[in-house]
């Protein structure tokens, strides 16, 4: 059953599965990485989820509080479903 951590990044997941697909990182049939969400998009999207409620997490307690609790912030930020051009260019 998947919940917010496995599927709240899956844009990005796809977008980094691919990434590592098209530099021979991943061996997988490129159909894979773009019909059902397989293992390596779960774990690359719940490893997203972990380093978002991470970074909240970090946020100083008495900021916290203009924040919230981690898990509701991570709500508000958006999925990556392609990359900005400052992205591109940066690699």
């Amino acid at each position: 059953m998947a919940n917010e951590r496995d599927t709240h990044f899956a844009g990005f997941a796809r977008l980094v599965a691919q990434e590592l697909y098209e530099n021979g990182l991943l061996d997988l049939n490129h159909a894979a990485v773009y019909d059902a969400p397989g293992m390596v998009v779960e774990i690359i999207a719940q490893r997203a989820y972990d380093l978002a409620i991470h970074s909240f997490e970090s946020v100083p307690d008495e900021k916290q509080s203009e924040y919230g609790d981690p898990p509701d912030c991570v709500k508000h930020v958006p999925d990556i479903n392609q990359w900005s051009d400052l992205t591109r260019t940066n690699r």
